[in-house]
């Protein structure tokens, strides 16, 4: 597990997770759907496709899904 940590370049001193996700600023009709996403994991992982304005947290997300599945 630490291997994989070390080599997953997430970043592990503030990590990126689903409880420090700014849902302010996401806006569109699936902020409600986004907002379920953990409880979905990891079945809807393949599923998943992030796609939306610079800023607006993909990134954040996509290191969630990582730590999650670790």
């Amino acid at each position: 597990m630490d291997f994989l940590l070390r080599t997953s370049h997430l970043p592990l001193k503030v990590p990126k997770t689903f409880d420090n996700f700014d849902f302010s600023r996401v806006t569109g009709k699936n902020v409600d759907k986004l907002r379920s996403l953990p409880r979905c994991l990891p079945s809807m992982l393949t599923k998943t496709l992030l796609i939306g304005r610079p800023g607006t947290g993909k990134t954040h997300l996509a290191q969630a899904f990582g730590l999650y599945l670790l």
